[in-house]
This record gives C-alpha cells, sequence and structure tokens, in this order.
C-alpha cells in the first residue's frame, strides 16, 4: 500500500520572488557570513601582525647559517656522485665519518640520507678557522 502524496498549497508567495528561511536556514546563513568575516580578518591581520613580532620568515636563520656566521660552517651545493658518507669523511679524514653525517643532517633538517643534485648544504667544520681566515 502507497500513501498519497499530499502537495502543501500555497507553498510559494504569490509573486514568487521572496525568500522564506526557515529557522535553521538563518541559523547557518548567520553562521556562514561570520565565519566569512572572520577569514577575512585572520587573511588581512595576521601577515601586519607577524610582521610585527618579527615572525617573517626571511628573519629564520638555519642551524647552518647559524654555525656559519660563527665560522663553524661551510656553503656546500651538493653534485653528482655526492653522498653525505663521503662528505663527512673529507671533513674528518681518518676518523669514523658517522657521526659527522649524524651532525650534518641535524645543521641542514634532513630526514634521511638521500641528496639532489643542486641542493645548498651548511657543513660544519670540525675546527672553527683561524681569526682573520674563513
Amino acid at each position: 500500500m502507497t500513501s498519497p502524496i499530499i502537495a502543501a498549497p500555497n507553498w510559494r508567495p504569490a509573486n514568487g520572488h521572496t525568500v522564506r528561511l526557515t529557522r535553521r536556514g538563518r541559523l547557518l546563513l548567520v553562521a556562514f557570513g561570520a565565519l566569512a568575516a572572520l577569514v577575512m580578518v585572520v587573511l588581512l591581520i595576521a601577515p601586519a601582525l607577524a610582521q610585527s613580532r618579527g615572525w617573517d620568515q626571511a628573519a629564520t636563520v638555519s642551524a647552518g647559517e647559524a654555525l656559519a656566521a660563527e665560522g663553524r660552517a661551510v656553503a656546500y651545493t651538493v653534485v653528482s656522485g655526492d653522498t653525505l658518507w663521503d662528505l663527512a669523511a673529507s671533513l674528518q679524514p681518518g676518523s669514523d665519518p658517522r657521526p659527522m653525517v649524524d651532525l650534518i643532517q641535524q645543521v641542514n633538517g634532513l630526514s634521511d640520507s638521500r641528496l639532489a643534485i643542486g641542493t645548498k648544504l651548511w657543513l660544519p667544520l670540525s675546527d672553527p678557522p683561524p681569526p682573520g681566515q674563513g
């Protein structure tokens, strides 16, 4: 047995141009408008706030750059065939390269030992250069 479909009479105003929102519809409309206003405020104010507090990305100094400023690291661009092991061995010849490999990864924020050609690395020096050099 099927139920009969009952059509609501006059579900639309006579002119057909007026929209009537339910309480839930009005609530959603207000919430959406408030959310849009909040997003606009955040997008307009957040960059100015970050700049005034010194949170600019340009102001961020990596660990390698900080070491280089102290004369304790040098910049190096990766070329074909380079490995962290070989770089570490060349920085400390005759010693176990594993600690230096770990240090290079830490200073450069590397999660693994893969290197891409052209990547700029900061290579920590075992001993800082004498004053006046470097």
